[in-house]
């Protein structure tokens, strides 16, 4: 009896996260995708982690969430641009048209009619990785810009001194439950690989973080990756960007007291020390003594729209952000789209 009553207490709180506990289900849905190419060509349902609505999410050849199959090359009159990064460029919280590739390539049309946003993010990967996604479909989609979404936890996305991720078993992959418990262990256990991620992820937004030695070398490593697929580029006739992504820890000390008092606790840190947008502008710093062009200012215009927003609100995280979900909703796309398509345009890195 007590066997069956575990069980029927484990279904019950399996079907109420399924239909409510929505911020579990993009963690859900790429972990049963780790190899993207096993998706390739496949549709999986996405479902708004607010609104709980559902729509349908197609993969092209390469296993991307993207608009076309792309198996041709683009006309010699377009302008095709590829966009790298990880969730936050992918989101598979949103239909393809709400996303932020469908919004910039609407945003760059209203003055330059021939250019074409090429969806090629991965959720939970970093530059290292983004550097062999562009090796690997740039061949056939021919670009004439990449760019790159750079996202500050890239820092241990490429780092050699983290664990290695347990393998699991398919079956819990797509347990809400069981993700659920995990994501709780996870924000509860003092574990030395949690602290690391804590460190890589958000030391550099500390004032004096960016003298910790984990710290340099992940820049390091990622202003050699930068070099790298900058020089990639060069060679095969094609511009390159990056774009830093902020979430909702990178502009607002307000919003870091709700969010991430955690994150500072573990690190033994203040959050007087805290120094939004820091990560962004040692990024721009180690791209621009290269000449590579990276536009750092986002976390700038997502602090002036809720500028106006009571801080610490549902309201104020519904502008940019979905409740349920740490990822930009489709306004926050918008406003995202629109200062990065004027930046490529002032900058030339779009031309008629």
């Amino acid at each position: 009896m007590i066997l069956i009553a575990v069980a029927l207490v484990a279904l019950s709180a399996e079907f109420y996260l399924s239909q409510t506990g929505a911020r579990y289900d993009l963690a859900v849905e790429q972990a049963a995708f780790a190899d993207y190419h096993a998706r390739a060509g496949k549709t999986q349902r996405g479902r708004n982690p607010d609104t709980r609505q559902a729509f349908p999410i197609v993969f092209n050849q390469f296993g991307l969430y993207d608009a076309t199959a792309r198996h041709e090359a683009p006309a010699p009159d377009r302008f095709p641009i590829l966009l790298l990064g990880d969730s936050f460029v992918e989101n598979l919280s949103l239909p393809f048209a709400d996303g932020l590739a469908a919004q910039l390539e609407k945003s760059l049309r209203a003055t330059n009619p021939n250019a074409d946003v090429i969806q090629a993010g991965l959720g939970g990967i970093g530059t290292d990785r983004e550097f062999d996604m562009l090796r690997e479909v740039a061949p056939t989609m021919k670009p004439r810009l990449v760019l790159l979404g750079w996202f500050n936890n890239d820092l241990w996305d490429i780092s050699p001194d983290r664990g290695p991720a347990a393998k699991q078993p398919r079956l819990l992959q797509r347990s809400y439950l069981y993700q659920f418990l995990l994501d709780r262990l996870a924000r509860t256990a003092d574990s030395a690989d949690q602290r690391l991620k804590y460190r890589l992820a958000y030391e550099s937004f500390f004032a004096g973080g960016e003298k910790d030695a984990l710290i340099t070398n992940a820049l390091n490593r990622t202003f050699e990756l930068l070099g790298q697929m900058d020089e990639y580029c060069r060679e095969h006739g094609m511009r390159f960007g990056v774009v830093a992504i902020p979430n909702s820890v990178s502009f607002s000390e307000i919003t870091t007291k709700g969010a991430y008092a955690e994150i500072a606790g573990s690190l033994g840190r203040s959050l007087r020390g805290f120094r939004p947008g820091q990560p962004y502008y040692l990024i721009a710093q180690m791209a621009i003594a290269e000449n590579i062009a990276v536009y750092p200012y986002l976390y700038v215009v997502f602090k002036k729209a809720l500028s106006a927003r009571p801080p610490q609100t549902e309201q104020a995280r519904r502008l940019l952000y979905f409740v349920n979900d740490p990822h930009w909703n489709e306004n926050g796309c918008k406003i995202a789209a629109d200062a990065v398509a004027e930046w490529l345009r002032t900058s030339g890195l779009v031309r008629n």
